[in-house]
């Protein structure tokens, strides 16, 4: 199965994936909430998108922030620290909602000043 994987969030690649399972497999009888069962989110998270991510990532392509801000700190870490001239420009969610949350404060205070 081959997406767009540099710039599709887990959650689309589950749903994409798990169709994709189905279409392969319904002729067997095989339902999606059967394939849910056998294949819940964690399993193929761990075991196909970030591997796919990583790989993706080693052939040159950089991930969308969109994509890097769903994964935890520490798997974030992971493409910061390996790829950090692809990733040097990239802010995680929680610096970029700060710096938003400073601007606003000083752009609040001018307005009080003035």
């Amino acid at each position: 199965m081959q997406y767009n994987i540099y710039n599709i969030t887990p959650k689309q690649y589950y749903k994409k994936w798990i169709h994709d399972a189905y279409q392969r497999y319904r002729e067997d009888g095989i339902t999606k909430k059967e394939l849910k069962s056998l294949y819940p989110f964690e399993s193929v998270f761990y075991n196909y998108y970030l591997p796919e991510l990583y790989n993706v990532s080693r052939q040159g392509c950089r991930i969308a922030n969109s994509v890097l801000d769903k994964l935890t700190p520490e798997q974030r870490y992971r493409f910061l620290h390996d790829f950090p001239d692809m990733y040097r420009d990239y802010l995680p969610p929680e610096i970029r909602r700060q710096k938003r949350e400073i601007y606003v404060r000083k752009t609040q205070r001018r307005k009080n000043h003035v």
